[in-house]
């Protein structure tokens, strides 16, 4: 039997909304929201879709749509900065958490905006830019921390960091301890910097990927992922886990635990889900089982979660291995270490200048909905192209592209649409 197409909830404690099908056909004509209202910060100059001196020139837009949540915890960010705004900056953040996924998204964005706009960081990140970047996404996840605290103290709750650095809140009646549970919450982080024009730096914790596409010589759709898999399908992830917490039970395995997500009748605990990966008597012999139970995209990739060991104090699971905040999975080996990576936007497009490519940098909410080489076909229309440059802006073609893609996610997963935000950047070279 073939496995379904079903929306993955992000952790256990997300849930889907409870809108039907008709709420979101009424609430169409007023999406998608393009622009992205809160993109730009008080004081800070508003992105200009044309960015700096370069071999090519760069046509962006944005457009973010809640699909059938009752918030969008999307966010994201796109300006320029540097000397004569030869900087471009693309961001997005995909938070998850009942209560505070929405605050986790908000507090990383704009700690990360403003800590970019500055002369100094931005020319840190051009000189040292693992160092730098690794620095500003471990101060964005203690800011996530700072402000998760401060979101309690107006409440009965009482908030305490534990000595492993994750918090707890309590409840007390009659002057008794009556609720005990872990403050949770947490967001992606895809932050992409493109230094004059040429020069890409990607940075990223968690699935909300950017994606380069173009045409080779002979006209074919060509793909690449510019930012890093932190799925618990990956066995390079499987291996960092393992490597910084064991399990005391059997050191070939993390005690974090990676499985295949399901949903059954039964409420399987997320730590009884089938494993991913079997390991030999050697620990250097890892072998994936295959063992999925529904797919969690149009790509035909498994739901799979990293869970808490059975003997966890609190229960909790993920869908990815890095993320800001999440504090008490970070306990067992999820990190807040991003994946940087570098290229060179020359060699990537290659040497065509007669052909435009394009960047997207967008959440899991755009990517469930498309096969790579599918969505870049569609942009790269000759029609749209050419739209897009008589009209020097590709705000349009994004609305564009989130317009098909609520489409899509309506059809594949109905009133369970994601959150949805995508930003995308024309690469036109200047011989065009």
């Amino acid at each position: 039997m073939q496995p379904k197409l079903e929306r993955q909830l992000t952790s256990n404690f997300d849930e889907f909304a409870t809108y039907d099908d008709e709420d979101i056909e009424e609430a169409d004509e007023e999406k998608p929201k393009s622009g992205m209202k809160d993109a730009g910060s008080p004081g800070l100059p508003p992105p200009r879709r044309e960015v700096g001196k370069s071999p090519f020139r760069f046509l962006t837009g944005e457009a973010t749509d809640i699909g059938g949540g009752h918030e969008n915890q999307d966010k994201g960010m796109l300006f320029r900065c540097g000397q004569d705004d030869r900087v471009l900056v693309m961001g997005v953040f995909d938070g998850h958490g009942r209560e505070l996924g929405e605050l986790a998204a908000l507090v990383a964005r704009d700690f990360m905006r403003e800590e970019i706009q500055k002369p100094e960081v931005i020319e840190a990140i051009e000189e040292s830019p693992t160092a730098t970047l690794e620095k500003l996404f471990l101060d964005a996840h203690n800011q996530i921390k700072l402000r998760f605290m401060d979101q309690f103290k107006k409440t009965n709750w009482q908030v305490t960091e534990t000595d492993e650095g994750y918090l707890i809140k309590e409840m007390k009646q009659g002057g008794r301890i009556t609720t005990v549970t872990n403050v949770h919450g947490g967001t992606t982080a895809t932050v992409v910097i493109i230094f004059g024009g040429r020069r890409i730096i990607v940075a990223n914790v968690g699935d909300s990927t950017a994606l380069f596409g173009g045409r080779d010589k002979d006209g074919n759709i060509i793909v690449k992922e510019l930012s890093g898999e932190h799925s618990p399908e990956s066995e390079e992830e499987f291996v960092r886990v393992r490597d910084t917490q064991p399990s005391a039970e059997d050191s070939r395995y993390p005690k974090l635990r990676f499985v295949y997500d399901m949903f059954d009748k039964y409420q399987t605990p997320k730590h009884q889900c089938p494993k991913i990966f079997e390991v030999g008597q050697t620990s250097s012999t890892i072998k994936k089982t295959g063992t999925g139970y529904y797919f969690k995209n149009v790509r035909n990739e498994w739901a799979t979660l990293v869970t808490t060991p059975p003997g966890a104090r609190f229960q909790d699971a993920l869908a990815f291995t890095r993320s800001l905040g999440d504090l008490h999975l970070h306990v067992y080996g999820v990190s807040h270490v991003p994946e940087v990576n570098e290229y060179d936007l020359s060699e990537l497009h290659g040497s065509d200048d007669k052909q435009c490519s394009v960047m997207f940098v967008c959440t899991d909410g755009v990517w469930d909905n498309w096969k790579f080489e599918d969505i870049v076909e569609k942009t790269l229309e000759d029609s749209l192209i050419q739209k897009t440059l008589e009209g020097n802006d590709a705000q349009q073609l994004a609305d564009k592209m989130m317009m098909e893609n609520l489409k899509l996610a309506k059809h594949h997963f109905g009133s369970q649409a994601d959150n949805m935000t995508g930003i995308l950047c024309l690469v036109n070279p200047e011989s065009y």
